[in-house]
């Protein structure tokens, strides 16, 4: 809840320290790995919020949210060919 109040106050530090905790404990999290990947999208940080993205991908194949997340980090790093693969 701490994390989610920080992004909503945009306080991306903050939110991805609660984060952090979360998924040390439980990595197997896959709405927490979704949440700092949108973090790190928002700082402009594409290849983290790359990794994140497609472990969930991996983790939960059919998630299409996920898959346009992936698909815009993609996009936003400047890699054509990996735009739209999903």
């Amino acid at each position: 809840m701490f994390a989610c109040a920080y992004l909503a106050q945009g306080n991306l530090e903050e939110a991805k320290k609660y984060i952090s905790a979360i998924l040390f404990k439980t990595p197997e999290e896959l709405f927490s790995h979704k949440k700092l990947g949108i973090i790190y999208f928002k700082e402009n940080n594409f290849s983290s919020a790359i990794s994140e993205f497609s472990l969930v991908k991996n983790l939960a194949p059919s998630n299409v949210e996920t898959a346009l997340l992936l698909a815009l980090s993609h996009a936003q790093d400047n890699n054509p060919a990996k735009r739209w693969n999903y």
